[in-house]
């Protein structure tokens, strides 16, 4: 860390180095969340194909949620469940786009925590209202858009999947 002036108030600037500011991960794999992928319908949708990495960025920008099951509902949750012993849940971010990673997503349960996706892996990839019931003792999830996530080395990683 470093510290700069600025007018007479000095200013702490962190590069890239500094243990104070962490890097976002590098291998994203980014996807656009739309009807085409979404479950729910008369048929199956195509589920995702993405490459191994450390995480995704899910956008949602060009997604209208008036058009879910429940039109009146925002999200403000996301779960990912891979497997019955992965399942995570991560805040939902108003700008439409989540980074979900071992920093964000959460192990629900006795989940162990995420490390990734890996070849082979399948995951269903829900946005919705989560809340608490407090009577059931558990998180229960509105769900407003679901998707399926396979997970294969042969799948080319740059281009991002719509």
């Amino acid at each position: 860390m470093r510290k700069v002036w600025w007018g007479s108030l000095p200013v702490a600037i962190c590069m890239l180095s500094c243990s104070e500011q962490e890097a976002l991960p590098q291998e994203y794999r980014v996807i656009f969340v739309d009807e085409a992928h979404a479950m729910g319908k008369e048929t199956d949708p195509a589920p995702y194909l993405i490459s191994p990495g450390i995480g995704l960025i899910l956008d949602a920008r060009g997604f209208d949620f008036a058009n879910t099951p429940s039109p009146g509902v925002q999200p403000n949750a996301v779960h990912v469940a891979i497997g019955d012993d992965k399942i995570y849940t991560a805040p939902w971010d108003p700008s439409n786009v989540v980074n979900l990673y071992s920093k964000t997503l959460v192990a629900i349960g006795d989940s162990r925590p995420f490390r990734g996706l890996f070849e082979g892996d399948t995951a269903v990839l829900v946005i919705g209202a989560q809340s608490f019931d407090e009577k059931e003792r558990k998180i229960v999830m509105n769900v407003l858009w679901g998707g399926l996530i396979k997970v294969s080395a042969e799948t080319p990683s740059e281009a991002p999947q719509r």
